[in-house]
């Protein structure tokens, strides 16, 4: 799926044990719409250098996958 919007955050890098990083960034829908969207969209590992310049304010375009996993009988969206 695609979605332009504006940066609204840039969350830190986060580390969990020894090679797992994810980092996540917030986008507000840059539409003319009533009531625009923000949507959250992670970045793992390697694919973390590719959001190394972004910024609040920032106006983006991006390409991302939407997964669903079930764990202990509840559902999960990740978006990614």
């Amino acid at each position: 799926m695609k979605f332009r919007g504006i940066v609204q955050a840039v969350t830190a890098e986060e580390t969990f044990g020894d090679d797992f990083r994810k980092r996540s960034v917030v986008l507000l829908e840059d539409n003319e719409v009533e009531y625009p969207q923000s949507i959250k969209i992670d970045f793992y590992n390697d694919r973390i250098s590719k959001i190394a310049d972004l910024g609040v304010s920032d106006v983006v375009e991006v390409k991302f996958n939407i997964k669903c996993k079930e764990r202990d009988g509840k559902y999960y969206n990740s978006i990614s």
